[in-house]
């Protein structure tokens, strides 16, 4: 049997403060799944140039980065794609572009198997594969008018670090517990909620209690996240685009999280905490984590009411919510790619036979 040639797929997200860091975060996952990592899979990324994107990928050292202009127009993004799919011989492209329409991005032109991470029915004629981790995902879309693209919805196809999906790592209770209360309220944080729901909470709770400012690389409030440390005398840690969020999250007391991936995240391990919707679409899954004892939900941030530490209540239920999801994302896009190989070696093989019989005399 000869060797299958390497997988070449094309990450196609945007990161910096208006939109947050989830989109192309996310992507990042993906990159590193086990699977994608054994078969040997080359993963590239194309960001706008923002310096929170490249902040992003340079500190979890992601290689093959392309950057295109920040005011890129939407047909200068897609010569861009077009062109880099070509020259690198890519066999698919994965878009989570969320600031804009993707069905106004013309598709036609992109000789791959393509794929989109959407939360707004916003779907282009002949894409190969539709996820959407949304809570109500399975209700937003007429799947029929779509034949030939793959649907896969629902939050059990989140995209998440290895370390969330792996089943072994999961948040435990200590007597007494002296751990941390976190604040992580997303990449960007562009309302600064983290420095909001902090400057309520360290002069409410006693003085022993310790706390974790988890930014990330787009947070532009530093400034003030710092004299909030400085006069906490020694009881706030500010954390700053760190790429192990699994471990901030088993080692903290109770954490305050933004209803993004984040959300995702807790639920993922169990961890205790309080969600705040930054946004209007997550809204839907706050309160559906909510619903289900896995989480507290706060409220939109426009809406918050006085920001408290509950009282713990026991361990979430159930665990390895989202275990399966990617596994399955991954196998079909696989499927599809070697697919379209095939077809394209069928057609080659079809073509020389023919041009065999032809008389150039």
């Amino acid at each position: 049997m000869g060797v299958h040639p390497v997988i070449r797929i094309l990450f196609r997200a945007d990161a910096y403060p208006a939109i947050g860091t989830g989109d192309l975060m996310s992507l990042v996952h993906f990159s590193r799944h086990p699977r994608v990592v054994a078969a040997g899979w080359q993963c590239h990324f194309m960001v706008r140039d923002h310096s929170t994107a490249r902040n992003l990928l340079a500190g979890r050292q992601v290689s093959h980065v392309s950057l295109i202009p920040a005011d890129a127009s939407t047909a200068e993004e897609r010569v861009a794609v077009v062109r880099y799919t070509a020259d690198h011989n890519m066999d698919a492209v994965i878009f989570e572009i969320t600031d804009r329409r993707l069905d106004t991005f013309d598709l036609t032109e992109i000789d791959a198997v393509t794929a989109a991470v959407d939360f707004y029915g916003w779907i282009p004629r002949g894409l190969d594969l539709v996820v959407n981790w949304d809570t109500e995902a399975p209700a937003r879309y007429h799947c029929q008018d779509f034949p030939g693209t793959d649907f896969f919805l629902g939050p059990e196809t989140v995209f998440l670090d290895p370390d969330f999906l792996s089943g072994r790592q999961r948040w435990q209770p200590e007597e007494n517990d002296r751990r941390p209360v976190v604040v992580a309220m997303g990449g960007a944080d562009e309302f600064d909620l983290t420095g909001g729901i902090l400057s309520e909470l360290v002069p409410r709770l006693p003085p022993d209690t310790s706390f974790v400012a988890v930014v990330g690389a787009g947070y532009g409030h530093l400034d003030r996240l710092r004299d909030l440390a400085q006069g906490a005398n020694g009881r706030l840690t500010i954390r700053q685009n760190i790429t192990d969020m699994c471990r901030e999250f088993l080692g903290a007391r109770h954490v305050f999280g933004a209803g993004g991936l984040t959300a995702y995240e807790l639920v993922a391990t169990g961890t205790p905490c309080s969600l705040v919707a930054c946004y209007d679409h997550q809204v839907h899954r706050c309160r559906h984590f909510a619903d289900r004892g896995w989480v507290r939900y706060l409220g939109h941030c426009q809406n918050l009411g006085p920001v408290t530490l509950p009282a713990w209540t026991g361990p979430a239920d159930g665990t390895d919510r989202f275990a399966s999801g990617l596994d399955r994302v991954v196998t079909a896009l696989e499927e599809k790619i070697q697919l379209r190989r095939s077809m394209r070696n069928g057609n080659s093989r079809s073509q020389g036979m023919a041009m065999a019989n032809w008389d150039f005399r």
